[in-house]
């Protein structure tokens, strides 16, 4: 019986080890990366904007993201998330 357990056990060790060492992406990759997706970024690329974001406080970059991923693309150009990303990311608007 150990035989079974302890392969099992092995596995899952490594198993969480990898998930604890990727991780989610930060709070700047969703907010560039919805920009991105959305052609919301105009002529900046998206290292320039996580760099942007990076430097602003993370309280201001979570909830910048957390209405930017919780936003269509429609709406996010119609200025709904410009309140939460004003200096922290640009949203380029047609």
């Amino acid at each position: 019986m150990r035989e079974r357990i302890r392969p099992l056990l092995l596995g899952l060790l490594v198993a969480a080890s990898w998930l604890g060492t990727t991780g989610c992406p930060d709070t700047c990759d969703v907010a560039c990366g919805k920009l991105e997706f959305c052609g919301l970024l105009g002529d900046a690329s998206r290292s320039h904007c996580i760099d942007r974001c990076e430097d602003a406080p993370a309280d201001g970059a979570s909830r910048c993201a957390d209405c930017l991923d919780n936003t269509g693309c429609g709406t996010i150009a119609g200025d709904r998330c410009d309140e939460p990303c004003a200096g922290v990311v640009e949203i380029e608007k047609d």
